[in-house]
């Protein structure tokens, strides 16, 4: 069997938790992600999750030094520059790098009660000032990490671009039927998304623009509607229409004979365009 998340669609669920959230695939890259989420949340103030999904065998594995980690992550006491502007109307031009709350020589209001309009300005504010720069300040963790460690490091996994088709999961699993003779004649290329949230819309589109044929595969979440919210976002990044979409809905896990299902279904242009795999 291939894929680990598809056992638990609640990891659908953390996107609306407020933190961002990356998927590591392999016990190195959950080394490397959860280094990477901790700069990312130093620099933003804004909380990370690095879901696991590989199997929990014994291995050696290569991380960095603790050398390198030093160099990577600094110290909490150190003082960076802030680096949003909405930081710098908060602690001015420089701060400490894990900012100390309740510092009797920095006093700050913190925790107090808020009325109803208290609350929506807070709630404009923290996405105008905070979250609108979630972005840029994840590519600079992840550009700053490879850069140190010759590691490279990707939101979006392709196991190749030439194909006119191309699946698209969560799951790490997947990726081993690429090494199949016979997969090869599906002319499909294997997707996978390793930061759920904030959507990886930039990444998405780089491998995507010139398919002909997109399929999507997830476990079934809910009985009462087909579409979720992470199809309706990847159908938007190819919003003229270019691009032939499909919604398939695995069971409890995505094995390798869903994904030649998926494959020879959209190779045969076939009809629904929204289909269960491997469930008549």
């Amino acid at each position: 069997e291939t894929g680990h998340l598809a056992k638990f669609g609640h990891v659908y669920q953390l996107t609306n938790t407020g933190c961002f959230v990356l998927i590591a695939g392999s016990a190195r890259e959950d080394a490397c992600l959860t280094l990477i989420a901790h700069r990312v949340s130093e620099l933003s103030l804004i909380p990370g999750i690095v879901v696991s999904d590989y199997d929990n065998n014994a291995e050696n594995i290569e991380i960095p030094d603790d050398r390198l980690i030093r160099q990577y992550l600094g110290e909490p006491d150190d003082h960076i520059p802030s680096p949003t502007p909405g930081q710098e109307i908060i602690f001015g031009k420089t701060r400490r790098r894990i900012p100390n709350w309740y510092n009797l020589d920095s006093p700050v209001m913190s925790g107090v009660a808020k009325d109803g309009d208290s609350l929506a300005f807070e709630a404009a504010a923290r996405k105008e000032y905070i979250f609108a720069h979630l972005e840029e300040l994840i590519e600079q963790a992840f550009r700053e990490f490879e850069e140190l460690t010759g590691s490279e490091m990707s939101q979006v996994y392709a196991s190749g671009m030439k194909n006119p088709q191309a699946i698209i999961t969560i799951d790490s699993g997947t990726f081993s039927v690429t090494e199949q003779e016979s997969w090869a004649d599906r002319k499909t290329d294997l997707i996978r998304i390793s930061r759920l949230s904030p959507f990886p819309e930039k990444q998405i589109q780089e491998v995507i623009s010139k398919r002909r044929s997109v399929t999507l595969i997830e476990p079934i979440q809910d009985e009462t509607t087909f579409e979720t919210d992470l199809f309706t976002r990847i159908k938007q990044v190819n919003p003229s229409g270019t691009i032939k979409w499909y919604h398939a809905k695995s069971r409890s896990v995505i094995r390798e004979e869903d994904l030649f299902l998926a494959a020879d279904h959209m190779k045969n242009g076939k009809e629904p365009k929204e289909y269960y795999l491997g469930i008549p």
